[in-house]
């Protein structure tokens, strides 16, 4: 599960795990390496979340040269959608050369993109969310005039409340500090 939200000058990002691992202690589920998230290198300010803990996620992520030369939306449209589909490709991950079991987004600078898992790619203007999307979408839209890491917290405690699943801990990467901070309820 992913949410973000853009607001001002920075870009605050909850992810959790939990409901895809739950055999693993909270602990381990904040743990760096359990995270789908990552630092592209040698990227300035450009990181990349996936909505799941994946093989395809793990591929991506020590494959990062997928991710080099993003720019804007049509950067990622021209130059990363054909090196994940060739990566992905290879290794028996797509369906039908064109979707995939996961989703992401991408913050390069002060800017958002999702790609679906069809391969599309948006670019978020203030918020989003991957996993429980008809949950949170509307949590965060009411909680909107909340501090941003408040709004994510509260709208993952409603989607606990309402789906009875265990979405904590929750990591949250704030894109202005760089810092992450793990929130276990």
């Amino acid at each position: 599960m992913i949410i973000a939200i853009k607001k001002e000058d920075r870009i605050v990002v909850g992810m959790s795990i939990c409901d895809g691992s739950v055999d693993m202690s909270s602990k381990d589920l904040a743990l760096a390496d359990n995270l789908p998230f990552w630092k592209v290198q040698g990227e300035k300010d450009c990181y990349v979340f996936t909505e799941d803990l994946t093989y395809s996620a793990d591929l991506l992520k020590y494959n990062d040269y997928v991710f080099k030369g993003i720019t804007d939306g049509r950067s990622i449209v021209e130059k990363v959608l054909p090196k994940m589909k060739e990566l992905l490709g290879k290794n028996s991950l797509l369906v039908n050369d064109k979707e995939w079991y996961n989703q992401m987004l991408i913050i390069k600078g002060k800017k958002v993109f999702r790609i679906t898992n069809f391969l599309c790619v948006s670019e978020v203007d203030d918020f989003a969310a991957m996993g429980y999307e008809n949950y949170l979408q509307g949590s965060l839209d009411a909680t909107s005039d909340l501090e941003p890491t408040e709004s994510i917290l509260t709208s993952v405690r409603n989607t606990v409340r309402l789906t009875n699943r265990l979405l904590f801990p929750i990591t949250v990467f704030d894109s202005k500090s760089k810092r992450k901070k793990v929130y276990y309820e």
